[in-house]
């Protein structure tokens, strides 16, 4: 937590007011949610070689020791709030779903398709990730209410991001709880059943008296939800013309983990070019 507040602090130097912060995914659920403890009891640690860097790391087995993670306790993170709101910053969690959710299968295997029990992976496993939550169990909706619950109550913000990016179906097509969702819902197909997922979580959201971000993606975006578009910035005009508010953060020009200079000159990073050039360009555009 004292890295995170340094990370406000260069934000607050920038005269940035809000920090997005996405603390779970595939590798590691990060944050204390009191009635679901498994959650940071198992999907918080993984088995992990950290001697490697990222790319060198091989995916991990059953049976490995899981020797590394953590996770940030609710009186952390409020005192995150607390800290970030003192230099005008605000924090927006972000709780991935239905896809990057390994860690939350680990910990509850009931929550996918199979109902098998999965380890939580590390950094050698590469997409897809077919362990997503089911969208045909209510169960799984209770899951996420219970979640969000929580997470509303330590975030004050009006907002809350829940993902909704890069989700394989494949478990979908072969689950006999999603099909049978499809046909009583009147569905056409798994990606009308990621809308309707959406949908269901929209309404949860909005009970908490919160806004719904998602990640812009191909399923339809239920209407009042606000899409954060990364993966394009010319879809802007068109998704602002049907009636939405974006958030615009496209990989071109927001992605702090590609290179900034001459890769000999730098450290390992995820690949491509963001240039300071590049970002001042993005933010002082008119779209």
């Amino acid at each position: 937590m004292d890295y995170v507040k340094q990370v406000v602090d260069r934000l607050a130097e920038h005269k940035i007011n809000t920090l997005h912060f996405h603390a779970i995914d595939d590798q590691g659920w990060r944050m204390e949610i009191k009635s679901r403890p498994r959650l940071t009891e198992i999907g918080a640690y993984r088995a992990e070689t950290r001697l490697l860097t990222w790319n060198e790391v091989v995916p991990n087995e059953t049976g490995q020791f899981p020797n590394y993670g953590g996770y940030y306790t609710q009186q952390q993170m409020k005192e995150l709030v607390a800290y970030a709101r003192d230099r005008g910053i605000t924090v927006i969690p972000e709780v991935e779903m239905p896809g990057h959710t390994t860690s939350s299968v680990a910990s509850y295997p009931f929550l996918s398709c199979t109902g098998k029990e999965v380890i939580v992976p590390n950094g050698g496993v590469q997409p897809p990730f077919l362990n997503i939550l089911c969208a045909g169990k209510e169960s799984t909706y209770e899951f996420i209410k219970d979640v969000l619950t929580e997470v509303a109550a330590i975030f004050p913000a009006p907002y809350i991001h829940v993902g909704g990016d890069e989700v394989t179906k494949t478990n979908w097509k072969q689950c006999a709880d999603c099909q049978r969702k499809i046909k009583d819902e009147g569905l056409k197909n798994e990606e009308q059943l990621e809308t309707y997922f959406m949908a269901r979580v929209h309404a949860i959201v909005k009970g908490l008296n919160k806004n719904m971000i998602v990640w812009k993606e191909r399923s339809k975006t239920p209407e009042g939800v606000i899409p954060m578009i990364y993966k394009n910035v010319n879809e802007t005009p068109g998704v602002t013309a049907d009636g939405y508010n974006v958030i615009v953060a496209p990989a071109s020009h927001t992605y702090f983990d590609f290179y900034q200079g001459m890769h000999s000159q730098e450290p390992l990073a995820y690949g491509g070019h963001t240039y300071l050039s590049q970002v001042y360009a993005f933010f002082f555009r008119r779209l």
